[in-house]
């Protein structure tokens, strides 16, 4: 990877556009659900950073500063109303603000709502990815332990969606139906789970 973004015309496979601005590799970006001219990017620089297509500028519209503790960050996903997004790092599922977000004395952002898998597995501290569910009130989480948890933003609660199985799997893909009934997860060694809900 590297850090830049770069938009691509799929007919010509030109790039059009380059988004940079990172002080490292950019490990996922995220389109916005309400307005897919913008979109986010995340990097290992633990900056998360709002970019508009539609702008001559290679200006960031905003940024995000992240703790360092947070640990490595692996995807970031905007919330279903474009007002949040949920990022997966070490430190869990840490939901943020897109226009309110309190800054701390240190310069980072403070987020709303951080959800761990620890209560569910010993190695599932590390987030692997998030996604809020169409609704955004679930965010579904895998962490590295193989565990795949559900936790609800309004109750705060969370429940394990693998407690049953005996072998975990390290889950590197996460994916909702559109209509919102399944959730698919997947990795490398061609192993996917389907949930029905």
């Amino acid at each position: 990877g590297d850090s830049q973004c770069i938009l691509w015309d799929v007919n010509t496979q030109i790039g059009t556009k380059v988004f940079s601005g990172h002080d490292g590799d950019v490990v996922g970006i995220s389109v916005d659900p309400t307005n897919p001219s913008v979109f986010l990017s995340a990097g290992i620089d633990n900056k998360i950073k709002a970019w508009d297509m539609r702008t001559d500028s290679n200006d960031c519209s905003s940024e995000f500063t992240l703790k360092k503790s947070l640990g490595e960050i692996s995807n970031v996903s905007y919330h279903p109303n474009g007002k949040s997004f949920v990022l997966s790092a070490g430190e869990g599922s840490i939901v943020y603000d897109m226009k309110a977000a309190a800054v701390d004395a240190e310069g980072t952002t403070v987020p709303l709502l951080t959800f761990s898998g620890d209560k569910f597995d010993d190695d599932s501290s590390e987030c692997t990815m998030s996604k809020f569910s169409n609704s955004g009130r679930l965010l579904f989480s895998t962490y590295e332990g193989g565990t795949a948890v559900a936790h609800d933003t309004s109750s705060q609660e969370s429940f394990c969606m693998t407690a049953n199985r005996k072998n975990k799997v390290r889950a590197e893909f996460l994916d909702i139906h559109p209509e919102g009934y399944n959730l698919a997860l997947g990795n490398s060694q061609q192993v996917a789970l389907i949930f029905h809900f």
